[in-house]
């Protein structure tokens, strides 16, 4: 199964912000559309029913700005 989510901040340091309709697993691997591995979840944050979640990116030399917005996803059994 799949959950989608969204960036939806990016407050520095190799971390990025998503906001998923549903809690996800620590330490799950974060995709986008072409199914690269973005980073991995570290913490939950916020309403337990629609959680943000901290992700730290795996090439914090991306240009993180351009992640904005951009749809990620979670690949759970």
């Amino acid at each position: 199964m799949r959950i989608e989510g969204n960036i939806v901040n990016l407050p520095g340091r190799g971390l990025i912000i998503g906001r998923f309709p549903r809690p996800v697993p620590l330490g799950s691997p974060v995709i986008d559309n072409r199914r690269k591995v973005v980073g991995k979840v570290i913490s939950l944050l916020g309403p337990v029913d629609r959680p943000y979640a901290a992700i730290k990116v795996r090439k914090p030399s991306e240009n993180l700005l351009s992640m904005m917005g951009r749809e990620i996803y979670i690949e759970v059994e």
